[in-house]
């Protein structure tokens, strides 16, 4: 069973500033991604932080609607992310939506979909180095 849980939630305000500052950016449309791996691994292999910045998504009910979304289809789709990750280390990643509009949930899905591929193609070629 897949969840989402507290423990794999980006919530450490100087690693959600060190990755804006030093992180790894990703944009596949309607998304852009920024990871990096953290100074100081956890017992998750990935810890997520998820948004819908109010310059795109100008209510709040849209806002809510893109990020649970996004939610439930890194829930969906965790596995591939966590497979990619060397056991030990822990990377952080932080995924916005950046269109006006929100997708249908096929197209909505398919493209987050490849958003992780990328990020994990990333991963492995950072691992390899």
């Amino acid at each position: 069973m897949a969840t989402f849980r507290k423990a794999e939630r980006l919530c450490s305000r100087t690693t959600i500033e060190d990755l804006f500052h030093e992180g790894h950016r990703i944009t596949v449309f309607p998304f852009t991604a920024r990871w990096m791996w953290m100074k100081q691994p956890t017992d998750q292999r990935a810890v997520v932080l998820i948004g819908a910045p109010k310059r795109y998504l100008h209510h709040a009910v849209d806002r809510n609607r893109a990020k649970r979304k996004m939610r439930e289809c890194y829930r969906l789709e965790k596995q591939v992310l966590h497979a990619a990750v060397p056991t030990g280390k822990t990377v952080a990643l932080s995924i916005y939506h950046i269109h006006k509009s929100i997708l249908p949930h096929t197209r909505f899905s398919a493209k987050f979909s490849l958003l992780l591929e990328t990020i994990v193609t990333q991963i492995q070629q950072d691992t390899e180095s």
